[in-house]
């Protein structure tokens, strides 16, 4: 019973610690599902954040590029300066209205050129022409007769990244006079507000690119290597490339790697109204690492409350082996009180005893016992009982059968014949008397015998002087008649 118990907690513990498993684990697969949706959001809330940013920035700049050309005094200037390049009042007022802007809105330089690309006026004095391609897209501006949003370039006159706005500037007839240029040095203002992140992390970044055909071009810089902006290019036949990806049209949440060919998780959009992606990007690593330490968090409080079950149980288990082993204690003592009792009682019985197990092996034995088979009981024990009890019959000196024996066939208390000779151990003859009991336990099966026999030598003796009275009783008689009829008579033994 105290086996199964052990056996039946061991398992409960243990089914008790496949639930725990099995609630922590799909705990931490939700969790891994939950942090990767909050990732998915997060960079998608930023990426379309940043590309609201630019969108705006953009716009704004736009409408002043459009405004500034349509001022009256703006065109008088530029006509003024195309015929008398350092006339003061003309550079006096497009000095006071553009360095404010300027300033405001972080352009690099604001200036005024003619259709031929010639610096009729600039807020920067060390900017007194234009690079080639400037040139080019002033010459588009002008034919157009539109705004020409140029796009971020290498300009090798300047040493320098630039992102020009031009616009045509026309007279009141319609006319081109001019061509108002509005620059920006992205290092400034640009770049700074795309690799803004909002909140701590070690590998966050977000990043500009365009498709140049044939490869990827990284406009803005990069946070993790040490290199200019657009100095980083990626093949397009690069698929696993999270800017690659966007190039061929993909936007939204996706995996892949970036510039340094490490895996991320990023959100990708395309800035409108340019060839621009902006990607919004984190390391898979730092979301995992999120994911590790809420599923350690997991693990410790699965493990825990399995530990503290199993110690409930190992408690509980304990408290009552405890009392097992005190009633057993108690038993025990009941018991071992019990027995001296009866020990007691055996070695103290006049009769001579002898208890057997089941098998007829000597298990006790007393004194009386001892004095009348001649046997120790520290010899005897082990023996068979015929090695230690051997009886004959005094007539036929035949072995008379284990009393034992019987016992343990019928069941029932068995008493020896008449006329029983017991050979001790040196082979000395005892008329006795004896009987068999069994011995059970409480479901009633027999577990041994209990052997009481007593010396009837002086009986017999006594038997065999009563007999001999009782044969001779007339002759005895007659002699009693003649002592008292003749007193004085010498007395006669009845014997002779």
């Amino acid at each position: 019973m105290d086996r199964f118990s052990k056996w039946h907690l061991f398992f409960i513990v243990l089914f008790i610690g496949i639930i725990f498993s099995s609630i922590g684990y799909y705990l931490y697969k939700t969790e891994s599902v939950e942090i990767r949706k909050e990732k998915y959001a997060y960079l998608d809330a930023i990426a379309n954040l940043k590309v609201d940013q630019l969108t705006k920035w953009k716009t704004e700049r736009l409408s002043e590029a459009k405004f500034f050309p349509t001022m009256g005094k703006f065109i008088k200037s530029t006509i003024t300066l195309s015929s008398d390049i350092n006339n003061k009042e003309s550079k006096d007022f497009l000095t006071q209205t553009l360095l404010p802007i300027k300033e405001r809105h972080s352009y690099q330089n604001l200036f005024v050129t003619d259709l031929n690309g010639k610096v009729l006026f600039t807020l920067d004095p060390d900017v007194d022409k234009i690079d080639s391609i400037t040139f080019i897209n002033l010459k588009q501006a002008v034919t157009k007769d539109s705004i020409i949003f140029m796009d971020f370039y290498q300009c090798n006159t300047h040493h320098a990244i630039h992102l020009d706005i031009l616009s045509p500037i026309k007279d009141n007839n319609n006319n081109a006079i001019g061509v108002f240029i509005l620059r920006f040095d992205p290092n400034v203002y640009l770049y700074p507000l795309i690799q803004k992140w909002p909140t701590p992390s070690k590998t966050a970044e977000s990043l500009i690119f365009r498709n140049e055909g044939k490869q990827i071009r990284l406009l803005s810089k990069a946070k993790h290597v040490q290199t200019s902006a657009m100095d980083i290019i990626i093949p397009i036949e690069n698929k696993e490339y999270v800017a690659v990806k966007g190039a061929h049209g993909q936007t939204g949440i996706m995996e892949g790697l970036d510039y340094r060919g490490v895996q991320v998780l990023a959100a990708i959009h395309k800035v409108p109204t340019t060839n621009w992606y902006l990607v919004s990007k984190v390391d898979t690593d730092e979301i995992f690492n999120e994911l590790v330490y809420r599923g350690r968090s997991i693990v410790l409080l699965t493990m825990f409350s399995f530990l503290l079950v199993a110690a409930m149980a190992s408690f509980l288990y304990k408290r009552r082996q405890s009392a097992v082993y005190k009633n057993l204690f108690l038993k025990e003592k009941e018991l071992s009180e019990t027995k001296e009792e009866y020990r007691t009682a055996l070695y103290s019985i006049g009769d001579a005893v002898i208890a057997t197990d089941r098998h007829s092996i000597v298990k006790q034995m007393n004194s009386v016992a001892e004095e009348l088979t001649g046997w120790k009981e520290s010899e005897a024990k082990g023996k068979k009982l015929d090695e230690v009890f051997r009886i004959i019959n005094e007539e036929t000196k035949q072995q008379v059968q284990n009393p034992v024996k019987r016992v343990l066939k019928e069941g029932t208390v068995i008493g020896l014949a008449n006329h029983t000779l017991l050979i001790s151990k040196d082979g000395k003859e005892i008329p006795i008397a004896d009987s068999g009991s069994p011995i059970k336990n409480d479901e009633n099966q027999i577990i041994g015998v209990i052997l009481v026999f007593r010396d009837q030598t002086e009986e017999r003796t006594n038997e065999k002087y009563y007999l001999k009275v009782m044969i001779n009783f007339p002759k005895f008689f007659n002699i009693l008649l003649i002592q008292l009829a003749l007193p004085n008579l010498a007395q006669v033994s009845y014997l002779k």
